[in-house]
């Protein structure tokens, strides 16, 4: 067998959730590898030597069953590749150093799927990842096949270091049968802040010693913990692209902050960290959500699948995100 000489752009199915599909910098060589158009490998002569990719990638649980599946349907239409796949949290390695060590020391993995995007563009900006340009050009990509909306959260200084796997939805998910144990409409969820607090603290259950059992909400639970998310629906323009710019301290900005801060002040943050340790992943039947620990979650359209699998008789409903006055409700 032989390991890949240069990263492979489209070796998995194409599908982004915030997950981005990454190439390192640095590639291993075992011999005189020639990368994907090797003639030498089984898809062109027949041979039994392989191309090695060794790969990365940062879930557990049913959502590893499912990466590792999607692998082995690769390997099977592509039998000239062998993948060497490894589970490495935090982020596929990103967040707790991991990829960073990999890359100093030269044993990189050859491919990358990572859900933390924004800490994805440090390691272009440093060198840590190998442009794509040229091998998505030998491999026949069309850049009109895709949404050019995207085109710029792939790619540094005119070149592209990250490839989307698929696009999302996020909705408020809210849990009907539990809206009508509070008083609440159920065909009327919150549009507004203010609703959507008030509906919060509504859905809020204690027990005897003033424990929350029940959130109503947590703003930076799920997809509320992408930094973009309710910065966007407080209107806020975080990046200004001609300028090069970043705005943190923005009215808007100001605005979302003091609101997540209100959600800490109201349950404690270190009561909502201990409680957050007990909540399943999203592909899992512990989900906060499905065992109502929350009443309401920020989450992608994928969600809906997750809780047809793990609880298909939940009681549910989701609506847009909520947004103050001047946001971008809808």
């Amino acid at each position: 067998m032989k390991s890949i000489k240069r990263v492979l752009a489209m070796v998995l199915v194409l599908c982004f959730a915030a997950m981005l599909l990454t190439a390192c910098g640095e590639s291993r060589q075992n011999g005189d590898a020639t990368g994907p158009d090797d003639s030498t490998t089984d898809g062109g002569t027949g041979t039994d030597e392989k191309i090695i990719v060794k790969y990365w990638y940062p879930w557990g649980g049913d959502s590893e069953t499912w990466d590792l599946w999607r692998v082995s349907e690769f390997e099977k239409n592509n039998p000239q590749y062998k993948f060497e796949c490894t589970y490495v949290p935090e982020g596929a390695g990103i967040s707790n150093g991991k990829l960073a060590a990999a890359v100093n020391s030269g044993d990189v993995p050859d491919l990358v799927v990572i859900d933390r995007p924004i800490e994805a563009y440090s390691y272009a900006t440093q060198g840590g990842f190998e442009a794509l340009d040229e091998t998505l050009e030998k491999v026949g990509f069309k850049w009109g096949d895709i949404n050019q909306a995207i085109v710029p959260l792939m790619q540094y200084e005119g070149k592209t270091y990250l490839f989307p796997q698929n696009t999302d939805t996020t909705v408020l998910f809210y849990r009907t049968d539990l809206f009508e144990e509070a008083g609440l409409d159920p065909n009327r969820p919150p549009r507004t802040m203010d609703e959507l607090d008030a509906y919060a603290k509504a859905l809020t259950k204690t027990d005897a010693s003033g424990n929350v059992i029940q959130y109503g909400f947590i703003p930076w639970l799920d997809a509320g913990l992408d930094p973009h998310t309710w910065s966007w629906m407080f209107g806020a323009n975080v990046y200004d692209q001609s300028a090069n710019k970043v705005y943190l301290n923005t009215p808007e900005m100001i605005a979302n902050f003091k609101w997540q801060m209100g959600y800490a002040e109201l349950y404690d943050p270190a009561a909502i960290k201990s409680a957050a340790s007990s909540f399943g992943e999203a592909f899992s039947a512990n989900h906060a959500f499905m065992t109502g620990k929350v009443a309401m979650t920020a989450m992608g359209n994928w969600f809906c699948n997750a809780i047809r699998i793990y609880a298909p008789d939940l009681e549910y409903n989701i609506a847009p995100l909520p947004a103050p006055e001047g946001g971008r409700y809808g």
